[in-house]
C-alpha cells in the first residue's frame, strides 16, 4: 500500500526520496529542454561587423575643402570633382605595371562627395589626387577618410522660443557675432519641441575657436544663447 504524505495526498517522488535507504542517491528530476533556467541561458551577443564591412568602411572617404571640412558641396560643384577625378584617371599610365585606380561606388550624398575605394592602392591615389583637382574660387580640395569628418568639432545649442529654420538661424548667428563664419556649419540634428529646438552642428576649427572666446555664448535675435561645446581634448584637430 502507498504510504499517505503529510497533506493526506500520495507520496511522489519528493515524498519517498526521504525514505531511501542510507547513502542512495535520489534520482534527479529530468527536466524539459524549455525549463532551461534564466540564469544559465548564454547572455545575447550583439553582432559584430565582419572583416569585409570593416574594410570597406576603411575605404570610404569623403571630397572635401582644404580650408572647410564641413562646408556643403553644391550639385556643381560635386560634378566638378567627378570631372576632375575622371581626367587625373584617364592620366593614369596605360603600360603600368598594376592597375590602375579603381572604385565601387562614389557619388554627392547630403553635401559630402563620398568615394569608396576598391582597395588600399586606389585609396593612396584618391589621397594624391584629390590635392590636384582645380580649385573652385579659390579653394582647394582634399580626401579625407569619412570616419574622421564624422568625428569633426560637434556643438550643441537650445533655442528658446519661437523655432526658425536652421538656416536662418546661421546667418542671424554670423550677422551679429563678428569674425563667426557660419557658412561652413553642417546641421547633423535637430529636435522640435513646443518651448523652442535643439540644434546640432558640426563646425571647423576656426569656427571652435571664435565660439570659445565668446565663453559659448552668442548673440542670437534679441537675446544670447549658450553652445555646448567639445572639451579641449576632443576637439576634432586632435
Amino acid at each position: 500500500m502507498a504510504q499517505a504524505s503529510s497533506d493526506g495526498g500520495p507520496a511522489g517522488a519528493e515524498g519517498s526520496a526521504s525514505t531511501l535507504p542510507a547513502g542512495t542517491i535520489p534520482p534527479k528530476r529530468t527536466m524539459d529542454p524549455g525549463d532551461t533556467p534564466e540564469e544559465v541561458r548564454p547572455p545575447f551577443k550583439k553582432r559584430k561587423p565582419d572583416y569585409r564591412e570593416a574594410v570597406e568602411k576603411s575605404l570610404l572617404v569623403a571630397i572635401v575643402y582644404q580650408d572647410c571640412h564641413t562646408k556643403k558641396l553644391t550639385e556643381e560643384e560635386g560634378k566638378h570633382i567627378r570631372r576632375e577625378l575622371i581626367q587625373l584617371i584617364d592620366m593614369f599610365p596605360s603600360h603600368s605595371e598594376s592597375h590602375g585606380p579603381q572604385f565601387n561606388r562614389s557619388g554627392l550624398d547630403q553635401g559630402v562627395f563620398k568615394v569608396t575605394c576598391a582597395d588600399q592602392t586606389s585609396l593612396n591615389w584618391l589621397m594624391e589626387s584629390a590635392l590636384r583637382i582645380a580649385p573652385v574660387e579659390g579653394h582647394g580640395f582634399q580626401a579625407i577618410e569619412l570616419a574622421k569628418l564624422n568625428r569633426l568639432n560637434k556643438v550643441r545649442v537650445w533655442i528658446p522660443g519661437e523655432r526658425s529654420e536652421p538656416l536662418s538661424v546661421l546667418t542671424r548667428l554670423a550677422k551679429q557675432n563678428q569674425g563667426l563664419d557660419t557658412s561652413g556649419w553642417r546641421l547633423l540634428h535637430r529636435q522640435e519641441k513646443p518651448e523652442g529646438q535643439l540644434l546640432v552642428f558640426a563646425v571647423c576649427d576656426a569656427s571652435l575657436r571664435v565660439l570659445r572666446s565668446l565663453g559659448g555664448r552668442a548673440h542670437l535675435e534679441l537675446s544670447r544663447v549658450t553652445f555646448e561645446l567639445p572639451s579641449q581634448g576632443q576637439d576634432g584637430s586632435s
